[in-house]
């Protein structure tokens, strides 16, 4: 008996029972076997026992998965599940393909290594077969050929074997290295007829269009990054947003909402899949979509704190933050914000139902809902395993998201009444939202509600060893609390920037809304002599066509708001520099981290060109 697994075992046996003269006879065991692989490689668990190269285990397992797959195309296996031949499988052979090309050296090798070269042209080679678009297989096939180029000028005869193989010790062995090397050069790419079913499953969906890889191509962050087989990444995002549209119900109830479609679906997938590849494919294929959820259910906060909670009058409002706070185990102490201070204005924050309800159940399914989804986060086994610390951290900053939002319905509530000067509850002009301080509001409610904050913490628990802390030391970790909070300051300002004109059809608090933006030298004129609002300013962009650029001709608001987030970004990456010198002993945990901020940052970028989030539905 063994004391842990084998990859390459496990491999094997699949091979054999896939080749089997009795393969629906054991259909059971094949499906058994190939979710313990998928479940291994998900959780970045691939190191084999017998050969110290990853890319032994990954030629066993894109072999055996393929075999599996020309199964299935001739009509076999029928009863595995779709969800591992449609989805799973897919994912995880684009994963495979990518892992390989992305590791390849100038030279066309691997490791400057013949043996692991002849893994990685094998590897290819077979992968090859797959009904790929053609330029996709195009990029392939050279990768594969600059391989082929470095073999066979190779002399392997006088080369080192290399320390691959492990038995009692490490050992090379020349047998085995001439065995590889000869099959590499003679390898055939089989182009089989795939079933309709397997060609869906290798291409892109249709949500991904021709606009939609424009957009992202002029992404700063993607036009300075190498970013190679994009379409590796495209494919891969297809089958996650499958994945998500499936599960968008899971916590909050989506279709009950008054929202027009949720076209995040499909940007959040390919928003983590493309940022995990300029990564290197660091994030475990598990991190990833267990982070591409979270993103999905932090919309839905979102729709659901602006839809739903605004129902609830004050007294039930204040349950409500009991709730969260009893959920997040805070106690009933007033002493941390127990209950919001709502202000006179508060009890007209469910004036504007259009129907009537029953508000006892109302309160109750909004209690259900946010308990569900706190559990979501707080009882993830990553999070119960994680230091004390850490647990308390990750309490604090989701309690403040919640409270965050419920602040943002009452700010806003207020901003509808400074419009509305029959109801201006204050006798003035000025509305109680200016009084605030911006600086202190940006970096406070509007970055708390991005999620960015809590979110850090539940991805440092992900990728951290069982029980163990992210940071090394006090001064790692004062400085990652710094990156986070300029990081989320600069989310908001450019979300702020990029959804102008829908907060204002919806009378949301947004950054401009503040006499910072209104008041001073380069404030905006609409040529009257008279400074333009921020509803004049969102009305002109409805007009415009598409515009790619400012206006060169006067400083924007929106100039002035991107000034302030280009510079929480000049503080976000001084932070990451410094970072990075304080963990150096953790690289593995730097280049997992860059991915989460190089994400939050594309979420920004993307909004300052498209608002991907959705709107309310106009009340009937």
């Amino acid at each position: 008996m063994e004391r842990n697994p084998s990859f390459s075992a496990n491999c094997n046996v699949l091979l054999a029972l896939v080749h089997s003269g009795s393969i629906e006879q054991h259909s059971t065991l094949i499906e058994h076997t190939v979710t313990f692989l998928l479940s291994q490689w998900a959780s970045g668990k691939t190191s084999d026992k017998w050969n110290l190269s990853p890319y032994y285990s990954y030629m066993l397992l894109s072999d055996v998965l393929l075999c599996l797959l020309e199964q299935r195309n001739e009509g076999h296996l029928q009863r595995l599940h779709k969800n591992i031949t449609e989805h799973k499988i897919p994912i995880c052979l684009c994963q495979v393909v990518f892992k390989t090309l992305n590791s390849q050296h100038e030279d066309g090798s691997w490791s400057h290594c013949v043996e692991e070269t002849s893994y990685c042209i094998i590897i290819l080679a077979r992968c090859l077969s797959l009904p790929w678009e053609p330029d996709l297989k195009q990029g392939i096939v050279k990768s594969r050929d600059r391989a082929m180029r470095f073999i066979s000028t190779a002399q392997i005869g006088d080369q080192e074997s290399g320390y691959l193989w492990v038995e009692k010790v490490t050992y090379g062995s020349s047998v085995l290295r001439r065995v590889y090397y000869l099959t590499a050069l003679g390898f055939p790419v089989e182009q089989p007829e795939w079933c309709d079913q397997i060609r869906r499953s290798f291409g892109a969906s249709k949500c991904y269009t021709r606009s939609m890889h424009l957009l992202f191509s002029e992404m700063p962050l993607l036009k300075k990054s190498a970013l190679h087989f994009v379409g590796l990444a495209f494919v891969e995002a297809s089958r996650l947003a499958e994945r998500l549209t499936e599960m968008r119900r899971i916590v909050f109830p989506r279709d009950d909402m008054p929202m027009t479609e949720d076209k995040y679906l499909s940007y959040i997938p390919i928003i983590w899949t493309i940022c995990n590849h300029v990564g290197g494919g660091v994030l475990s294929s598990e991190t990833l979509w267990r982070m591409i959820l979270l993103s999905m259910l932090n919309y839905q906060v979102d729709e659901y704190m602006e839809t739903i909670v605004p129902r609830l009058s004050t007294s039930n409002l204040n349950e409500l933050i009991s709730h969260i706070r009893k959920n997040c185990g805070l106690g009933s102490s007033r002493g941390h914000n127990s209950s919001l201070d709502l202000l006179p204005f508060a009890n007209t924050i469910n004036s504007s139902r259009k129907r009537p309800y029953d508000e006892l159940d109302d309160q109750c399914n909004v209690f259900t809902v946010t308990g569900s989804y706190m559990n979501f986060v707080l009882k993830h086994p990553a999070v119960i395993s994680a230091p004390s610390v850490t647990q308390k951290e990750l309490v604090i900053e989701l309690y403040n998201f919640l409270i965050a939002h419920i602040t943002q319905n009452i700010d806003n509530k207020v901003l509808k009444a400074s419009k509305e000067p029959e109801r201006n509850l204050n006798g003035t002009s000025e509305p109680e939202y200016s009084q605030k301080n911006y600086f202190k509001w940006v970096h406070s409610t509007a970055a708390d509600s991005t999620s960015c904050p809590f979110s850090f913490h539940f991805f440092t628990s992900l990728i951290c060893d069982t029980g163990r802390s992210f940071f090394d030391g006090p001064r790692a970790k004062y400085l990652g609390q710094s990156l986070t909070r300029h990081l989320a300051t600069m989310c908001r300002q450019y979300n702020d920037c990029g959804s102008a004109a829908r907060d204002n059809e919806e009378t949301n608090l947004n950054s401009l809304d503040f006499p910072d933006f209104q008041e001073g030298p380069g404030r905006t004129s609409n040529g009257t002599g008279q400074v333009e609002t921020p509803e004049q300013l969102a009305e002109e962009e409805r007009r415009e066509v598409e515009s790619t650029s400012l206006m060169h001709s006067k400083q924007t608001m929106k100039d002035k708001l991107i000034g302030l987030a280009d510079f929480e970004r000049a503080q976000m990456e001084l932070a990451f520099k410094e970072l990075d010198k304080a963990m150096r002993s953790s690289p593995t945990k730097v280049q997992a981290l860059r991915v989460f901020v190089n994400v939050t940052d594309l979420f920004g970028q993307i909004y300052v060109q498209k608002d991907i989030a959705s709107r309310v539905k106009a009340s009937r």
